[in-house]
């Protein structure tokens, strides 16, 4: 069982992150994933196709659903 309003979250977080360079973004889109998971989030693949660095980070925090 999840948190359905992380995706919602992440939706915000994204637009912001806007003016961060890939790298920069990349690093910190793990750090988030990972954090939300650890909470139970299970809605982020809601979030895919917004942003490059995100859908990078989230295969690399999830190598098998890729």
């Amino acid at each position: 069982m999840g948190w359905s309003t992380g995706s919602e979250i992440m939706d915000k977080v994204i637009s912001q992150a806007e003016d961060l360079g890939y790298e920069e973004s990349l690093a910190w889109f793990s750090i988030l994933i990972k954090i939300f998971e650890d909470y139970d989030c299970d809605t982020l693949g809601e979030c895919l196709g917004q942003d490059v660095a995100f859908d990078d980070a989230y295969f690399l925090v999830n190598p098998g659903e890729a």
